[in-house]
Formats: structure tokens, sequence, C-alpha cells
């Protein structure tokens, strides 16, 4: 197998630009501790100190790429990014944020982790995991504590009561919660924010900005409640994301599958390293040649180091080439998307590598390649052992460079938010409720007739039966027609309603109630009442007035709903209802 690689590599030689300047690459080998993946946490651990080196030296986040193999190790790294920019070690002019293949993603951010844990402890207050989360970040965006000092406090607190969220928050942040979470849900989040200050934690503004959109547009066009969004978001959250231009202060991150084409100055490989062969459940369809198994003409195999001594051997062996030269072809398309600096974490090995053939992931190989006691390596590459230290266990080849980054005429600009401004909508938006005599200004109720009598009409067409008030003046209050303090009015208003006579058998729970239902008779001409009310064989029309004079017009036109309702074979009846006269006249 070994020498099938060696040929389907022999006429390959990777050619350099004449005008190829100075670069560098280093490969740091990491001990693997206790843990096998022992050297992942250290690499992440170092990752900072990288970023601000190159800052340091002149380059801009944008020109910087984190590569990965998969995609969990995307988010490793993105979580690892965003947590360390809120401690106290991140320094002030360094840029730490991360884009991914899409964008920088919401839910990363503490701040954004905040509000959403207050928004599920709105919807259960006993969720302990959401309580300890608002609880850290509480006290680590708010109250400016390190990590340690904040798992403290989350421990060391009393349990919350029913009247409080947290006992962290003040007595005046758990008392305007309490309010806080009976408002429509975008102003609730606007409200969380404005009231913990959200929006200056940890330099987060720009994340607190894209959520309060995603709320926005969540909630535009249809109605939506609280429980309904967390249901989404717990669905669809970790898709949402901050999309930025392509000069944009921040660092880009993706897998080396998606990488193909692409070139940065300066390259990071956190993760440096795969196995050569697969360990997935690969099945391989085999042409068997001895008996008994030669009677079928194809087997399903799994792919496992077990073949090697079967008499599916060659098969896999020939399997385990490709899968070599498959994970060589990704290492390749890795390690030449840098055009000034390649750095890579690698695993230090176990043990010293005996000979190729036990070579078997790409650290194994790359150790291989810089140490000179390894039997079968060419001279060329034995040469890149004077890179190697060992001591440091750190292979260095060429110098640190430096980035010149001049600004280009007619660049867009792009100014970073670092303050959210979160204002009160009793501050910045009022209800103007609507009337049609809207020259009057700070109109109320009961200023004008006309709008008097288009609000009571409408409720009055609401109400089935006499039960059905509250839900109607309600709907009034919350749709904005009519004020708190108007409502009341219209109460009074509907009590003396039902004290006049005959009211009360209009709205009684037995009846078949048709409101404004519109008569079409065969001519196309329509008509339609304000109420009817059938039992049995019998129907009551009543249309309501509101005027201050009585007229036979409304006798007249009540008397026609009658005549159209007795052709459909009813017996009926008729009333003209003045509302404000408080007098209610039958129709013969």
């Amino acid at each position: 197998m070994t020498g099938k690689i060696e040929h389907a590599y022999s006429n390959i030689h990777q050619q350099t630009s004449p005008k190829a300047g100075i670069g560098r690459v280093q490969v740091n080998f990491i001990e693997r501790e206790e843990n096998e993946d022992g050297w992942k946490a250290e690499s992440l651990n170092r990752l900072p100190s990288v970023l601000e080196e190159l800052q340091g030296r002149g380059y801009l986040p944008a020109d910087i790429c984190i590569l990965v193999r998969k995609n969990e190790e995307e988010q490793q790294v993105i979580h690892r990014l965003l947590n360390f920019k809120t401690t106290t070690e991140a320094l002030p002019d360094i840029c730490y944020d991360i884009m991914g293949n899409e964008g920088l993603l919401i839910e990363r951010a503490a701040s954004v982790r905040f509000v959403l844990g207050i928004m599920q402890l709105f919807v259960n207050p006993s969720d302990s995991i959401q309580q300890t989360i608002v609880n850290y970040e509480y006290a680590r965006g708010k109250q400016n504590m390190s990590e340690n000092e904040a798992l403290n406090a989350c421990f060391s607190i009393a349990n919350p009561t029913e009247s409080i969220f947290s006992t962290l928050f003040t007595n005046e942040e758990n008392d305007l919660l309490q309010k806080v979470q009976h408002r429509s849900l975008y102003d609730m989040v606007e409200q969380i924010i404005l009231l913990f200050g959200v929006g200056t934690w940890h330099n987060e503004a720009v994340f607190v900005h894209a959520f309060q959109d995603v709320v926005f547009r969540y909630t535009t066009g249809k109605t939506a409640d609280l429980n309904s969004f967390l249901t989404w978001w717990n669905k669809n959250g970790s898709k949402q994301c901050i999309s930025t231009p392509d000069n944009q202060s921040a660092m880009r991150i993706m897998t080396v599958h998606k990488s193909k084409g692409l070139d940065f100055k300066v390259v990071i490989m956190p993760f440096c390293d795969w196995d050569l062969d697969s360990r997935m459940r690969n099945i391989l369809w085999c042409e068997p040649t001895v008996a008994p198994f030669n009677e079928l003409p194809l087997l399903p195999i799994e792919y496992n180091s077990r073949l090697g001594q079967s008499i599916f051997a060659e098969n896999y062996f020939d399997e385990q080439m490709h899968l070599y030269i498959d994970s060589l072809n990704v290492a390749y398309v890795a390690f030449t998307r840098a055009k000034n600096e390649l750095i890579c974490m690698v695993p230090a090995p176990k043990k010293e590598t005996e000979s190729l053939d036990k070579i078997n992931s790409l650290s194994a190989l790359l150790i291989a390649c810089f140490t000179v006691n390894t039997p079968g390596l060419d001279t060329e590459i034995i040469s890149l052992s004077n890179s190697y230290k060992e001591e440091s266990k750190v292979f260095e080849l060429g110098e640190p460079t430096y980035a010149v980054n001049q600004d280009q005429p007619g660049t867009e600009i792009n100014e970073k938010i670092k303050v959210y401004p979160s204002v009160s909508s009793t501050d910045r938006l009022r209800i103007r409720h609507q009337s049609l005599d809207y020259l009057l200004e700070n109109q109320h109720l009961t200023d004008s007739r006309l709008n008097y009598g288009i609000i009571m009409h409408e409720i009055l067409c609401q109400i089935n039966h006499k039960s059905d008030q509250p839900k109607a003046i309600l709907d009034m209050v919350r749709s904005g027609r009519i004020s708190d303090e108007e409502s009341k009015t219209v109460e009074a208003e509907l009590q003396l309603f039902w004290n006049l006579p005959e009211t009360d058998k209009w709205f009684e729970s037995d009846l078949q109630v048709l409101n404004e239902t519109t008569i079409l008779i065969p001519t196309g001409e329509q008509y339609r009442p304000d109420r009817v009310v059938i039992r049995g064989n019998e129907a009551t029309v009543i249309d309501y007035k509101f005027g201050d004079k009585e007229s036979k017009t409304y006798l007249q036109q009540v008397k026609q709903y009658m005549n159209l309702i007795g052709e459909m074979g009813y017996q009926t009846i008729g009333y003209v209802c003045y509302v404000s006269l408080k007098k209610v006249e039958r129709v013969n």
C-alpha cells in the first residue's frame, strides 16, 4: 500500500509563485496528558494569545481564518472565544469576534443567553438550569464578577421565591420583572434589555440588537406569544446569526472542506489531527471468490481491521489505501490556504514512530516528517528536522511576518455598535385611539357622539350573551381603540343599557344570535340588521341608534328587516333601541 501511495504522488510537486514573499509555518505539539482529548482543551486555551500576537503584528481580524475538520470543532472554537472576550484576561484593543460560515451565531452571546433565560423562567420559574444561567450571566455582566466569583455566587445564594426571580437581583428589578412578563413578546424583550442594561454587557450590543431583530421578525404578521417563540427558538435558534460584510472586523472560521479555492493571510488549525484511516462503519460491497461465499455475486461487508486477515483482505487494503489518500488530500487543502502564515496545534505522539507502516494519523505523519530517526524518509524531508525543537516541541520554518494594512479610498466603513439604545415603549410610542372626528386633538370617548356611537355599536355587536361583555371591552382596550379610563365609561353606559326594558331577553343564553349578518335578496341588494335573535320559529330584530333624536325612518328600516325575515318563514318582532336616549321602541 505504501508503494501505491508514493506512486500516486510521485509526479506531483508544489509550485510556488516567483512573487511569493517570506512566510512562516509553525506546528505546536501539545502533550495529550491523561485525557485523550486533553490537548484540544490546551489548544483552545492557547488560541486567544495566538490571536493577540497576530493582531499585535498588524494583522486585521479579517485576515485570519481558523480551519477545523468538523462542525462540532467549529462550535467549540466559537464558544471559547466568545466566552474569553467576557473575561478580565481579554485585552481591550484585541478583537475576539469570530464569524462562522454564515455569520456570528447570536445564541453564543452571554447577554442573549441571559435574556433567553429570563424568558424561560417566565414560562417555568422552577427551571433550575435556567435559574443558574441567569444568575451566572447577571453576576458576570451586571456585577462584573470573575468566572469563579460568578460560579460561587450562583451556588451560595438562597433559592428564589414566588415573588422574586433571583436573590441576586435588586428589589426593584424583581418587582419590575413581575410586570414585564405580562407584556407583548417584543415589548417584553425590550423591557428586559432596558431593565438590566444588557446592551452594555461584554461589548455585545450587536448581538442584542440582532436578537431583538429576530424577535421582531417572528412577531411580524402573526400573533406571537412567549411559549410559541421559545418553542421556535429551541428548534431554530442555533441557526440565527449576524451576517457581516467582508470588511467587517471579525475572524472567519470554517471547515477545511468549505475552504477549497480560498486563501487567507493567516490560517490557524487548532485541531490539526485526524485519523488517516476511517473509524466509520463503512460498508464494502465485495465479490467473493472462495466457496461457499462465491455463490452470491456481492456481499456487504463492514469495513474494519479484521478484514485484513480474511478472504476479503484485498478489498480491505484497497479501501484503506483510498481512505489514506483522501485524508492526505484534505491535509493538502488545509496546508495550502495560507498566504503568509500557517499555525497548527497538533497532539504530541504517545511514543516514537518506528516505521512509516505504523503511521495512522496526521499527527503521527507530521512528527515523522520532523524527526530524523524515522526510516524511509527522503533527504528533502529529513532536512526539515533542523527546524524542529525537541525541547519546546515546536516546528517553525521561516520568521514571524508583519502586516501593513492601508485604508483604501472608497472602502466602506462599518461602525461598531458599542451601546444598545433601549427605550421604554411608553416614552417613544403613544397610541392615539381611533376617532372619525380626527380634527379634534386629544379627543376622548365621550367628546364626540359619533365616536361614542361607533365604539358602543362595535361592542354590542361583539356580545352574543351578557357574559361576553368583559371580553368585548378588554379587546377594545388591547387594540388601542379605548383607554383603561374610557373602559370604565363604557361599562357604566352598558349598565344603563341592561336596565332598559326587553334588553335582557335579547341576550339570553338559549338564543341563536346573528350579529350584523347580511340578508341577500334575489335582486342583489343587501341588508344588515344589527342583531337578530331566534328562538324556535320566532325572530326578534333589533337595531341600535346612538343619536339624540328619534326618527320614523328608523322604524321603517326595522320594518323592512322584519318583512324580509318573515318571507323566510319566521314570525317576527322588531325593536329600535335608542341607546343614548335610554329608550326602546317596538315596531309593529
